[in-house]
């Protein structure tokens, strides 16, 4: 599917912002980072135009459908990275053709913490470092603290985890380069990206200002996400989904990694809470040229 789907018309129908029931997300289409092995911070990045599925009944009939759902034209050799900033409180487990990019896992709506190597059930070393896991793919394998991202952290997220770095989401139009084809086998592969949102369940209560100045600030509330378990959030019963279908070329990894790595504090680990799910499916994911 080409551009020429984004008509002066259907450009009226289309949406910067997908959102569902109170939640929202961007898919973010970004300059491509130089293949230099630097690491590299977020790049900047422009909101890639929707469309609601269910106002173009000529859609595949094996798109889904329903509030939330949504499909966009992208291109090859488009960087993209998501962006959930416009949320308060909330946790993401993101998908992406069926892969999750935060841990490099086959997409689940559970969330996870992980206090040992969740392939090999083995301690972790050093800095999360999984000694068989380094071994199976020659070089130093470092696992997330979780599989989700949260507040209080930035709510972004720009590339898949693979070997234990996060690269660049690159789309291509190249078969061999689908990154989700390696992480969990092409028979799991779906063409779409999703988006599983939580809310917290005891949101810290907001402050309450008058006409001059601060009347009256609730008391910190402080939640280290890094360590929070189930308690905090709303469970998937509460669980909506978000959807979109990505015309034309596919998602590729570059071997540049990204800045969504492996810290515990600041960019590199995002979190957020709440529990519905936000997405656009790809054609193709492709994976890291190595």
């Amino acid at each position: 599917m080409s551009h020429d789907l984004l008509t002066p018309e259907t450009r009226k129908h289309s949406h910067r912002v997908l959102t569902c029931n109170g939640f929202s997300a961007s898919l973010m289409k970004a300059p491509k980072l130089p293949d230099d092995g630097k690491l590299h911070g977020l790049p900047s990045g422009d909101p890639i135009p929707a469309l609601r599925v269910d106002e173009f009944p000529g859609c595949p009939s094996e798109w889904t459908k329903g509030e939330g759902s949504y499909f966009c034209v992208v291109e090859p050799d488009w960087g993209l990275w998501y962006s959930w900033t416009s949320n308060n409180n909330i946790a993401i487990i993101p998908s992406t053709q069926g892969a999750n990019p935060v841990d490099g896992r086959k997409s689940t709506i559970t969330m996870e913490q992980y206090k040992e190597c969740p392939v090999h059930n083995q301690a972790f070393i050093g800095n999360r470092i999984c000694e068989a896991c380094t071994e199976s793919v020659g070089i130093e394998f470092s696992w997330p603290y979780q599989n989700y991202v949260s507040s209080p952290n930035t709510l972004w997220w720009d590339g898949w985890r693979v070997k234990g770095e996060v690269r660049q989401f690159v789309f291509t139009e190249k078969e061999e380069e689908i990154v989700a084809n390696v992480l969990v086998g092409k028979e799991n592969v779906m063409p779409a990206f999703g988006f599983a949102m939580f809310e917290m369940k005891n949101p810290p209560p907001a402050p309450v200002y008058r006409a001059r100045g601060l009347a009256k600030s609730a008391s910190p509330h402080v939640y280290n996400m890094m360590s929070a378990d189930d308690d905090y959030f709303l469970g998937a019963e509460s669980l909506e989904s978000f959807g979109a279908e990505i015309a034309s070329t596919s998602l590729d990894t570059n071997t540049v990694r990204a800045a969504s790595g492996p810290s515990r504090r600041g960019r590199r680990m995002r979190s957020s809470s709440a529990t519905r799910s936000l997405g656009c499916g790809a054609t193709a994911l492709a994976s890291i040229r190595s």
